[in-house]
C-alpha cells in the first residue's frame, strides 16, 4: 500500500522538480550571459546594465534551491552521517526529523524573502 503511493509520490514529484533541475541551469548561463554584457558595458560605454544586481541575486537563488528536490530523489545529498549512524533506531530517526524540520524552515525563510524581495522590485517599477 506504501510503497505504491510512495511510487506514485516520486512520479508527480519527479516532473516539477526535472523543470526546476533545467531552469537552473538556464539560470545559470543566464547570470554568465548578464555578467559579461555588464561589464562589457560598463567597459564601452561606461554604463552596466540596470536592473542586472537584481537579477543575478534572483537567478542565482534559483540556481542554489532548484535542483534541490533532484538531489533528494536521486538521494545525493552530501550527508555527514557518522554521527548519526552511531546512534540507535529511535534516537536517529528523531535527529533526522528535526534536522529535516530545520531544512525546511530555513528554505521556507528564504522562499518568503525572495517572494517579498520580488514584490519590493515589482512596486518600484509599476507596470502602467
Amino acid at each position: 500500500m506504501f510503497t505504491r503511493a510512495a511510487k506514485y509520490m516520486r512520479k508527480v514529484i519527479s516532473y516539477p522538480s526535472n523543470f526546476l533541475s533545467a531552469l537552473s541551469m538556464v539560470a545559470m548561463v543566464f547570470i554568465m550571459a548578464t555578467v559579461v554584457v555588464s561589464v562589457t558595458a560598463r567597459f564601452v560605454f561606461d554604463s552596466p546594465v540596470r536592473g542586472a544586481w537584481d537579477l543575478v541575486t534572483v537567478c542565482f537563488s534559483v540556481m542554489v534551491w532548484g535542483p534541490m528536490a533532484m538531489a533528494a530523489l536521486k538521494g545525493s545529498h552530501t550527508a555527514l552521517t557518522f554521527v548519526l549512524d552511531k546512534f540507535p533506531r529511535l534516537p536517529r530517526s528523531i535527529m533526522q526529523l528535526i534536522i529535516s524540520l530545520g531544512t525546511s524552515g530555513i528554505l521556507g525563510i528564504v522562499t518568503w524573502r525572495l517572494v517579498a524581495y520580488g514584490i519590493g522590485r515589482f512596486e518600484l517599477f509599476p507596470c502602467g
